[in-house]
C-alpha cells in the first residue's frame, strides 16, 4: 500500500480582482509539500502556479462552456505519480452571474499510485442561493454522479475533492451549529444543499473525509 498526501484548495485567482502574482509566489511552493494538489479558481494564476510548483504532471484544462463564457473552469490538478488519463466536462446547470461567466465543471485525473489505479475528481460547484441556485447545485451533483458511474470502473480507487459550496448532512443540527461552517443562507437552504451532497455520498458509496477524521 502506498501512502500519499493530497490537498484541495480554492486559491481564488480571479482575473482583475485578485493579486495573482502575490498569491502564486506564496501558494505555489507550498503545494510541493503534497503528492497531489487539486486547486479551484486558478483562472488568471494557472501558469504562475505551475511555474512556482514542481510536479511530474500538471493538468490544466482550458475548455469553456461556450464562446460567451469569460473564463474556463479554474480547475488545476498537479501530481507526482504516473498519470494515465484525464477527462473534463463543464456543468450544464448554473444560476448566478458569477457562475455564468465561469465554466464550472469536473476534472478527472487517473493515476497509478503504487500499482493501484486511483481516479481523482476535482470540482468547483454552484455558489449561489435562492431556488435557481439550489436547483443548479442539485443538477451539478447529479451530473457528477453520472460522470463517475460512466468513467470510473468499480475496481478503481475513487476520491472526489473540491469546492462544493455545500457539505454533509447533519441531522438535528441548525445552520448556525454546523462545523465546519459552510455558506448557507438559512436552514431551508442547508436542508436542500446537504441533501444533494448526501445523495452523492450515498449513491457513490463515499466516506466523507471530515467525518472520518473526527473518529476517536
Amino acid at each position: 500500500m502506498t501512502i500519499f498526501n493530497i490537498c484541495s484548495y480554492n486559491v481564488q485567482m480571479r482575473p482583475f480582482l485578485d493579486d495573482v502574482c502575490y498569491k502564486a509566489k506564496r501558494i505555489g511552493p507550498k503545494l510541493n509539500l503534497f503528492d497531489i494538489a487539486c486547486l479551484q479558481e486558478g483562472f488568471a494564476g494557472d501558469t504562475k502556479l505551475m511555474k512556482y510548483s514542481v510536479f511530474l504532471n500538471k493538468v490544466n484544462p482550458h475548455q469553456k462552456r461556450n464562446c460567451f463564457t469569460l473564463v474556463d473552469s479554474g480547475l488545476l490538478t498537479f501530481g507526482n505519480f504516473d498519470l494515465k488519463s484525464t477527462y473534463f466536462e463543464v456543468y450544464n446547470d448554473y444560476a448566478t452571474f458569477q457562475d455564468f461567466i465561469a465554466s464550472k465543471g469536473l476534472l478527472l485525473t487517473r493515476w497509478n499510485i503504487g500499482g493501484n489505479i486511483v481516479d481523482i475528481y476535482n470540482t468547483h460547484m454552484q455558489a449561489g442561493t435562492g431556488i435557481d441556485g439550489l436547483n443548479a447545485s442539485h443538477g451539478q451533483i447529479t451530473q457528477l454522479i453520472k460522470a463517475v458511474n460512466t468513467n470510473t470502473p468499480k475496481e478503481n480507487g475513487l476520491l472526489i475533492l473540491g469546492d462544493f459550496n455545500m457539505g454533509p448532512l447533519r441531522p438535528g443540527k441548525a445552520n448556525a451549529e454546523l462545523v465546519p461552517q459552510p455558506w448557507y443562507a438559512d436552514d431551508a437552504e442547508m436542508v436542500s444543499k446537504t441533501s444533494s451532497f448526501n445523495m452523492m455520498v450515498t449513491q457513490l458509496k463515499l466516506t466523507d473525509a471530515w467525518d472520518s477524521s473526527q473518529v476517536g
